[in-house]
């Protein structure tokens, strides 16, 4: 048996035993002596084209199977790259670890090459950040990575790792790897008594309103707040990360509330007397203006982050807690009163945009894809009009389903973060929403997905302009269309078809059936383009300044 290893053998251990199957990264220099462990483990690694590729789909895999994404990169810019993604996944509160390479110890400080201070670059980006000095702290240093990422709120731990404490001996290495950690994050959730005071409030109140953000799909806490609101027939309206956490086909959901809500969700928020917030911090997209959200009404807030609780909206109740166990304590009691039917007065259909005999809508091509799809199959978005005709035509109906980037709103997530969906749902089709602004942020990885082999379909909505931007120039500055009417001169089909992937333009209803004919029985990644015009726009859209019910409803 091996009794010498070394800080790399053992790293990669480690991670074995925290339940790691696949890593997503780019090798450098000083990551190859953990990339020599990782040869012949058991764990599998995803090469990107680039660290902000990986580092989203070690997200995407962790959003789609609430698992701990592993990404690894190099020192200096390989390290830097991932930053971006940190970020993104602090504001959206996904669980990954980031192992970065950093030059030895003894060129610290030395402005050696590929030197970059990652440790204090990603403080303010991640949920926690390490720095393993000595080949000892290894262990503990990577288990408490994975404890922190996944234990209270969710989020990105790094750990910086020089590549000396990776080469360095260790005698009896298989013995470091045991239970020696530090302490994982806990806190001191509210008892029973200060959970029960929302069934008095429930009581006093004629019209009720759920709120329901990512926290309801973090928790695992999706069959509770059905049972929950279908008991007392309370309307729910979700956050952008709040989708697929209740079902968008049921009589009481009201669709996404906010920015781009839907009118019966914003004006129900509006009129309610009670709004219940459960696992969502109320950030400016979701609440407009402060001032003008929920007036009247009394506010609950169910969250297990104390610091999101009143920290952009006053409530009356706050109560701390993991919302499976504290929605478990209210399912407990005897049901109340039912609430069935006072929204439905703000029932009316989203605005549409099909013009009959005219290019394809967005509501169209969401539509049909939709319909290809089970509730279990997963759909990723990248960011811009895509994303929220997205949010409001998709009909997510299962969590875990609908990943999209949400606090950050990153151009070219979609495409890596689907890649690691798939490698988290193998075998099952994953679906990107993108645009021809953001497709081309991370093209790039579709050469990772035909080298993977992953039955990723890209549908991509070109309007040869960066829409959204463009849709704020038209309606709010005078239609001076600044840098954001350049049609990219790229032929999308040819570059699919130039990585290896199946390249496919539809320029009408029959024309998208035939090509998700083909798109879907193609076992590798297929590219749709859907020419649109630019005149389709977002709608609703709560005016700049605002409260919800300051929406423009048609251009």
């Amino acid at each position: 048996m091996k009794s010498s290893f070394t800080g790399a053998d053992i790293l990669i251990k480690t991670l074995e035993s925290c339940g790691t199957d696949v890593a997503f990264g780019v090798p450098g220099g000083t990551v190859i002596p953990l990339y020599d462990s990782l040869y012949g483990s058991s764990i599998k690694h995803v090469l990107f084209r680039h660290e902000q590729g990986a580092c989203f789909a070690a997200a995407g895999y962790a959003r789609a199977s609430g698992k701990v994404g592993l990404c690894i990169a190099t020192s200096g810019p390989g390290a830097l790259n991932t930053l971006t993604a940190l970020a993104d996944s602090q504001a959206d509160s996904v669980p990954i670890v980031v192992l970065t390479g950093q030059v030895a110890g003894n060129l610290k400080g030395s402005d050696a090459f590929q030197e970059a201070d990652l440790y204090g670059a990603s403080l303010s980006m991640v949920k926690h950040s390490f720095s393993v000095e000595r080949v000892e702290d290894l262990v503990p240093t990577v288990r408490s990575a994975f404890r922190l990422a996944s234990s209270g709120r969710p989020g990105p731990v790094l750990v910086d790792l020089p590549v000396d404490v990776q080469r360095q001996s260790v005698i009896d290495g298989e013995q470091q790897v045991v239970e020696r950690t530090f302490p994982g994050e806990s806190f001191d959730q509210d008892g029973v008594s200060a959970i029960l005071p929302i069934l008095d409030m429930l009581d006093e109140s004629e019209r009720p309103v759920i709120l329901a953000g990512g926290g309801a799909t973090l928790s695992g806490a999706s069959d509770e707040l059905f049972r929950f609101a279908s008991s007392r027939s309370i309307p729910v309206a979700t956050s952008l990360m709040g989708k697929g956490a209740f079902p968008e086909d049921h009589r009481l959901s009201l669709g996404m509330a906010g920015m781009h809500g839907t009118v019966r969700a914003n004006r129900a928020l509006s009129r309610s007397d009670l709004v219940l917030v459960l696992g969502c911090r109320l950030g400016d997209r979701t609440t407009a203006k402060v001032s003008g959200f929920a007036n009247g009404a009394s506010i609950v807030h169910m969250d297990l982050d104390r610091a999101e609780i009143g920290k952009n909206i006053p409530v009356d109740l706050a109560v701390l807690s993991d919302l499976k166990r504290g929605l478990g304590i209210l399912n407990g009691q005897p049901p109340g009163r039912s609430f069935e039917g006072w929204a439905s007065r703000w029932y009316p259909p989203i605005s549409k945009q099909v013009r009959p005999g005219g290019p394809l809508s967005p509501e169209e091509i969401m539509g049909t894809v939709r319909n290809r799809l089970s509730p279990e199959d997963v759909v990723t978005t990248d960011v811009g009009q895509h994303q929220m005709w997205g949010a409001l035509f998709w009909k997510s109906l299962k969590p875990r389903t609908f990943l999209s980037s949400g606090g950050q709103g990153t151009m070219g997530f979609g495409l890596p973060a689907a890649i690691g969906a798939s490698m988290a749902k193998p075998g099952r089709p994953v679906v990107c929403l993108s645009g021809d602004g953001s497709f081309l942020m991370n093209s790039q990885e579709m050469e990772t997905a035909v080298r993977m082999e992953l039955p990723v379909k890209i549908i991509l909505f070109n309007n040869g302009s960066l829409g959204m931007v463009r849709q704020w120039q038209e309606l709010f500055w005078n239609g001076r269309f600044s840098a954001t009417v350049e049609s990219p001169v790229c032929d999308f089909v040819a570059l699919a078809r130039a990585y290896g992937a199946q390249g496919l333009r539809a320029l009408s209803r029959k024309d998208l059936d035939a090509c998700l004919d083909r798109a879907f029985g193609y076992p590798g990644p297929s590219l749709i383009e859907c020419p649109i015009s630019d005149d389709f726009k977002v709608f609703p859209m709560v005016t700049p300044g605002g409260g919800l019910e300051d929406m423009l409803v048609e251009g």
